[in-house]
């Protein structure tokens, strides 16, 4: 598999996306690509291993014949971001006004708040409210106040035009007659120069129209407090009338809106797995777009079900704490290169933002789509953070490793999981999940708790799992909607009254203060991480490994003092995020500790903040024993069971020494000792 490149020295470029993440045979995939190229060639590949490093297997995939393969025309294609509102009949009218809010009134550039034929309300590049029709204009007395509601409307009477920016009222002579046709809130009539902040109660004449009821494009956020919130409420279900705002943005993006490309219905009997379309341009640029096969709906292909957590990959997609260019979390002194994909999102703000970045007013962007290119999801994609590949990259260190048992496998994702929920998963002995399943949904963990009480297996072969409340649009399935709330490991804070998901209405922010820790699922939670590069370390074993209870997990492993100070990510198995058996926190009396990596981390890993109850000095590696990674195995009592690693990095020591090492050896026992039950025994 070559590297993708996406950016050309001479200004080229090459990027695609799909419209969906998951298929099964039978359905059609789309994908969508914008090229310089006049021309490019798609194939379809299966991805077996990303990660680009001389140290490892290297970049495997493996060509899949089928009918998509070809040459296909090529070109550029624009993404507009920002989002308005259309009210698309609203009927004759010579007045127009709106209730605004904005963080940022003076953008240097125009923001046009109402637009109607030539009619445009707008704010000016000093954030002052303006109006103009034809040839005459008219400006209020000075820009208008930050974080403060104000009301604006224009008046076209017989031969005056009147603007009015709260009580600033002005006119001028004007000759034009009232505009017909679409109202536009918060763009141009044509969807450009967009105002960024919050709209409230657009009047038309006499008639009030709500703003959260017009046609709105690209994604805005709803559930926002208006002009009329009080304080003694979160819930804007119960108060609709206190979150009758809608907060516009001009980085939102909802939908790219390509043409696509090419289209493949999944043949019957293409096995399941991780594929992509390897797109490339003939001229050096390539592009491989992922997506998943799953089996036939209803059934399985195989005893393990490997899955992905594709609610990861959206949250973090186009994630631009580098790629924006103020820095982000670099470490100071850090030197970071940014990745193919870092560059290409440097040069397209317009693709939008992860829900790790903030938008240009300041807010927190709580809503991600999967309809847009999104260049970090990708199979070689190494992360400035770590050095090595993350998320989806990572994953493929379990793909390749359940390859090289010789064992099928079965393929699915989370957005499959919140669909199916338990049956999905019954069908499998053991389930193993990705490296960072971080985002999950409550279907998701509802599934996951009935499939341990019924029997299953689980293996977590990850770190920070189940953390954050997120959420699945249930009319627009490829948005995914995450509320941070006011505590937590976080990238940012959600607005005074703003914590309910706009999507489903549930509180949003850890699973843990919905009293759904990841610990009592898995029988770990997260706990610490490292924003440095930092080496990670390995394990010792705990008196408990040598349980002959527990003979069958160490089956054939060494023994070394330290297992796992090896490994394609930071170098060893307990690294970058971490999570650490607690019962105080949830994790199960019962469950047991295995190894450890307790005193072994530098002091670049800090103690997660929702587990400071006030400011303290030891929250370092070296100082906290609550900085550490345990590996545990947790008997459920309905007879299912779980192995968590409780590290993001554990997959990328699998393959050490041609898979020959102890990480493998156990994660090889466990697997087979789950898939054969010869590990059950019953709970004290």
């Amino acid at each position: 598999m070559s590297s993708d490149r996406l950016i050309g020295d001479d200004g080229s470029e090459l990027i695609g996306y799909t419209d969906r993440w998951s298929a099964a045979p039978g359905d059609r995939v789309r994908l969508m690509v914008s090229a310089t190229a006049a021309s490019v060639d798609i194939s379809l590949v299966r991805l077996r291993h990303g990660d680009p490093s001389p140290n490892g297997p290297g970049p495997r995939a493996e060509p899949v014949p089928s009918p998509v393969d070809g040459v296909r025309p090529g070109g550029l294609q624009r993404i507009r971001a920002g989002s308005y509102g259309v009210l698309d009949d609203p009927g004759p009218a010579d007045r127009l006004s709106v209730w605004l809010w904005t963080a940022r009134p003076a953008r240097g550039s125009r923001q046009v708040v109402l637009a109607r034929g030539d009619l445009e309300l707008f704010l000016d590049g000093d954030g002052t409210p303006a109006v103009r029709i034809g040839e005459t204009l008219l400006t209020s007395g000075g820009p208008l106040a930050a974080e403060h509601w104000t009301r604006l409307g224009v008046t076209l009477g017989p031969g005056f035009l009147r603007l009015e920016a709260g009580d600033d009222i002005r006119s001028t002579p004007c000759a034009a007659a009232a505009p017909g046709g679409p109202v536009t809130v918060a763009a141009t009539g044509a969807g450009h120069e967009h105002f960024t902040g919050k709209a409230e109660e657009l009047r038309i004449g006499t008639r009030v129209h709500d703003v959260r009821e017009l046609r709105l494009v690209n994604g805005p956020t709803l559930a926002v407090t208006g002009r009329h919130w009080q304080d003694d409420t979160t819930d804007f279900r119960s108060a609709p009338a206190q979150y009758a705002a809608v907060h516009f943005h001009e980085d939102d993006v909802e939908d790219a809106g390509f043409t696509p490309t090419a289209e493949l219905t999944v043949p019957d009997g293409l096995a399941s797995g991780v594929y992509a379309f390897r797109v490339s341009d003939g001229e050096g640029l390539v592009d491989h777009v992922p997506f998943t096969v799953t089996p036939p709906r209803g059934t399985a292909t195989a005893r393990i079900g490997f899955l992905l957590p594709t609610l990861t990959y959206l949250a973090y997609a186009n994630e631009r704490l580098v790629a924006a260019g103020d820095g982000g979390m670099v470490p100071a002194g850090a030197s970071i290169e940014p990745a193919p994909a870092d560059r290409w999102l440097a040069a397209h703000p317009e693709a939008g933002l992860s829900v790790y970045d903030k938008h240009t007013d300041g807010s927190g962007c709580s809503l991600v789509s999967m309809l847009r290119p999104i260049p970090n999801l990708r199979p070689d994609f190494v992360w400035w953070n770590t050095g090595a590949p993350e998320r989806f990259g990572a994953d493929l260190y379990i793909a390749d490793f359940l390859d090289h048992r010789g064992e099928p496998w079965d393929a699915f994702t989370d957005h499959d999981l919140h669909e199916q929920g338990a049956e999905l998963l019954a069908r499998y002995p053991v389930i193993v999940t990705g490296t960072h399943p971080e985002y999950c949904t409550r279907e998701m963990l509802v599934a996951l708790e009935s499939y341990l009480d019924g029997g299953g297996r689980l293996m977590y072969l990850g770190g920070n799992g189940f953390y954050w409340v997120t959420s699945i649009d249930p009319d627009r399935p490829h948005l995914a909607e995450v509320r941070r709330g006011i505590n937590g490991t976080r990238a940012w804070n959600s607005r005074p009254g703003e914590t309910r998901h706009q999507t489903t209405g549930e509180p949003g922010g850890l699973w843990r203060y919905r009293d759904r820790p990841p610990h009592r699922l898995t029988g770990v939670g997260f706990t610490a991480q490292s924003d440095g590069r930092d080496r990670a370390p390995g394990y010792r074993r705990t008196p408990a490994a040598k349980d002959p209870a527990h003979a069958w997990i160490f089956d054939g492993v060494s023994d070394a003092d330290v297992i796992g100070d090896y490994g394609l990510s930071l170098g060893g198995a307990a690294g970058y995020e971490i999570d650490r058996y607690d019962p105080r926190a949830g994790s199960p009396a019962h469950g047991v500790v295995l190894m450890t990596s307790q005193g072994l981390h530098p002091d670049s890993y800090l103690l997660a903040v929702e587990d400071l109850d006030v400011t303290v000095a030891e929250v370092t590696g070296s100082t906290s024993d609550r900085v550490r990674s345990d590996v545990v195995h947790l008997e459920h009592p309905g007879g299912g069971a779980v192995f968590s690693v409780g590290s993001c990095s554990w997959a990328g020591s699998l393959s050490h020494n041609g898979y020959d090492n102890d990480i493998a050896r156990i994660t090889d026992n466990v697997l087979t000792g789950f898939l054969t039950g010869n590990e059950r025994r019953p709970i004290p």
